[in-house]
């Protein structure tokens, strides 16, 4: 009997503890001010980001353009093969044959450079609105006490009132005019 007592008295003491432990960390976290941002709003809102935005959209459809130029080039010459197969001698069809082979490993070669410097310029134009973000989040959050600021896209949940989204693409734009 002696022993169940003892057993009993240990699990009460250890609910006991963990109900303690549980609802300190409640009160820890309501005294305290955590925060979450969506970055990616931030940016795309901000009109850095917007205009971030406009120069790498008008690179992209400039290659763009220039990609499809190239497409039409080489379903231009498909046609013809596919018209001119039969009139063609063996040596012709070759011939045409590796130029459109040719034609098609330029274009290849031409989308990958493209994606690469649409790569290296989105790199160029959001890094420094980037680093201007984590100033003004570093500020923000000296100015209004918050402990923690946790990226949107890390949490299941957050209630509304701790998304500082709108506070920090309210104080980007100041920063950058």
């Amino acid at each position: 009997m002696n022993r169940k007592k003892k057993g009993s008295l240990l699990t009460l003491i250890s609910f006991a503890f963990l109900f303690f432990l549980v609802m300190g960390q409640s009160v820890w976290a309501a005294n305290n001010t955590i925060a979450v941002l969506n970055m990616q709003k931030a940016v795309a809102a901000s009109n850095a980001g917007q205009n971030a935005q406009s120069v790498i959209k008008d690179k992209v459809d400039l290659l763009q353009k220039t990609l499809k130029s190239e497409e039409d080039k080489i379903n231009t010459l498909k046609q013809e093969m596919e018209k001119k197969n039969s009139v063609w001698s063996d040596s012709v069809k070759e011939e045409k044959g590796i130029e459109l082979q040719k034609m098609v490993r330029d274009l290849r070669t031409k989308r990958d450079d493209a994606n690469l410097e649409i790569k290296m310029m989105r790199e160029q134009q959001l890094g420094p609105i980037l680093e201007q973000m984590e100033v003004v989040v570093k500020d923000v959050a000296q100015k209004k006490g918050y402990l923690l600021i946790i990226p949107k896209s890390a949490v299941l949940y957050s209630a509304d009132q701790i998304d500082i989204t709108a506070e920090i693409i309210e104080a980007l734009n100041q920063v950058k005019k």
